[in-house]
């Protein structure tokens, strides 16, 4: 009986342990680990914060120097000379030249020297072949006067004539020179080709080192941002970095952080989950020790007088050492106990039949009120015609099926005419009947796969689709017009309509549906105010051509 005394009292006392202390080491690994992620994640959000801002002093610092550039050389074509010293040089412009033909490079501006690495083959191959007329376009770094670094802007006039100006990088060294924080960290600046235009290193800044090879500024040569871990062998270590272009010119900017030093500002959380997971074992130890005890007690009184029990000795009831009735009273406690668990059981299983079907029916309920909610997201929700939203995305869908079975389609755009003085004259009540009304009609005059939306107040969008033939849209066009005309009765009161319609007639091939819209809404101000017929019509194709 020892034996097997010991033997559950370790089992009772581990299990215990166990069940208290293992929980815990769970619970401070996880905070462990959810300490050191948010910390990075905390970091990877100050780093991309700080490299964006960086990014848009960027961009402000090349559009102030591109207008610059423009408005030097639009007065140098006017009037022969640049007058714009002071502002050229604030914005680090050093020189402006302009070359001609195969002729070399003339100074118009500024110091000659700084234009002397920018070479006719050079333009050549950057930019000449490339459909850059009339923009200014930034080029890659490059070595300038006594060997430090600068970039070119360069305007293409023709294919005979360009200007190009120096700009030199000060400004962006100044700025990648006052990033610093923590121990190690610290920003970079590279081209769109993965040069350094400013780093720590000032080796690597001056030879204008490629690190293309590393994975945050490969993505910045494929115009992409975001944040990532990486291993610099500047550093020799793993750095956090988050990476932003500058849009104006391609440019990156870099914001990284040493790991190590970014894991070290969560040591003080550490160290305290690792004490109180300490703290919380040694209780626990305590705690099982206390409940070993206390449990195994009650159970070897019982033990011992289920021996005398086994051996003949019947106790008195009337001892107060170890009487027997209170044996008697445990097992009838117990029957007493199990049938008011099952009674319990039975009551319980009601009651969760009953909430059950409560919330089946909250259930079907929510169900309906979203399915509710998705389509006032879609539709209007006054006349329960696809919204604007909803035109765009069936629009879209109606360009790719015309360009994949190679048919046309078209769209028409009607805005009512004199509706204001309806709602002026019979109250906006009305207007709106009159609006669900037309709205009902054009749905009526339409096959089912073609569409009809409400785009804005007294304006509706018509998509027409699977047209073999452009013959059938006018015929189409008049008929729905005449349907708006017909009288509208409401409130014994006789409301007469009418609309002014842009139909374009759309070809395969076109995917851009906001262009589409756009050119339609045109078309039906054409008809709106030309003050001739209702309906006016064009092509797609036509249109771009006279817009080219």
């Amino acid at each position: 009986m020892l034996k097997i005394g010991l033997s559950l009292k370790w089992v009772l006392f581990l299990s215990l342990t166990l069940t208290a202390a293992l929980p815990t080491l769970l619970l401070g690994y996880w905070i462990q680990q959810a300490t050191t992620a948010n910390e990075l994640r905390s970091v990877n959000e100050k780093h991309l914060l700080l490299a964006r801002n960086i990014s848009r002093q960027f961009d402000n610092f090349a559009n102030e120097s591109r207008e610059m550039f423009l408005l030097a050389i639009n007065g140098y074509q006017e009037a022969g000379e640049i007058s714009l010293d002071s502002v050229l040089m604030s914005r680090h412009i050093r020189s402006i030249g302009y070359k001609e033909g195969d002729n070399p490079w003339s100074l118009i501006w500024g110091e000659s020297d700084l234009m002397a690495n920018l070479s006719a083959q050079e333009v050549n191959d950057q930019w000449v072949g490339k459909n850059y007329l009339n923009k200014v376009v930034f080029s890659g770094v490059h070595e300038g006067r006594n060997g430090d670094s600068v970039v070119y802007l360069l305007r293409k006039l023709d294919n005979n004539r360009w200007f190009a100006a120096t700009l030199t990088l000060n400004y962006v060294k100044q700025v990648q020179q006052s990033i610093a924080f923590g121990e190690n960290g610290h920003a970079s600046v590279v081209d769109q080709y993965g040069k350094l235009m400013a780093h720590n290193n000032s080796d690597w800044q001056d030879q204008r080192k490629s690190i293309v090879e590393l994975d945050p500024i490969r993505s910045i040569t494929h115009g992409q941002s975001g944040v990532t871990e990486f291993f610099s062998p500047h550093k020799n270590s793993v750095l956090v970095a988050a990476y932003v272009i500058v849009p104006s010119t391609g440019w990156g900017v870099l914001v990284a952080q040493a790991r190590d030093e970014v894991i070290q500002g969560a040591s003080d959380a550490l160290v305290l989950t690792r004490n109180t997971a300490l703290g919380a074992i040694g209780i626990a130890l305590v705690l099982a020790c206390l409940l070993t005890y206390f449990i195994l007690s009650p159970v070897n009184r019982l033990v011992n007088a289920a021996s005398q029990l086994s051996q003949g000795v019947l106790v008195d009831s009337n001892k107060k050492v170890f009487p027997i009735i209170e044996i008697r009273r445990l097992y009838l406690t117990f029957f007493k106990m199990a049938r008011q668990m099952k009674e319990s059981q039975r009551m319980l299983e009601e009651r969760v039949l009953e909430r059950t079907k409560e919330l089946q029916l909250e259930v079907d309920e929510r169900k309906r009120v979203e399915e509710q909610f998705r389509f006032l997201a879609s539709h209007d929700s006054l006349t329960g015609l696809p919204n604007r939203q909803l035109l765009e995305d069936r629009l879209t869908m109606a360009l790719a099926a015309a360009e994949r079975r190679h048919t046309h389609l078209a769209v028409m755009f009607f805005d009512l005419n004199g509706f204001k003085p309806v709602n002026d004259q019979y109250g906006h009540m009305t207007g709106d009947k009159v609006l669900i009304a037309i709205a009902d009609r054009l749905q009526q005059s339409l096959r089912g796969a073609d569409t009809v939306a409400r785009y804005a107040g007294d304006e509706f969008v018509v998509i027409v689709t699977d047209l073999y033939g452009h013959d059938v849209i006018q015929t189409l066009a008049e008929k729905m017009l005449q349907l708006i005309k017909q009288p509208i009765t409401i409130n014994k009161s006789t409301i007469n309509m009418s609309a002014s319609v842009g139909v374009l007639l759309v070809d395969d091939g076109e995917r851009d549906p906001t262009r589409v819209l756009h050119e339609a809404d045109i078309l039906m101000y054409q008809a709106k105010h030309n003050r001739g017929p209702e309906i006016v019509f064009s092509q797609l194709s036509k249109l771009q051509e006279i817009n080219s």
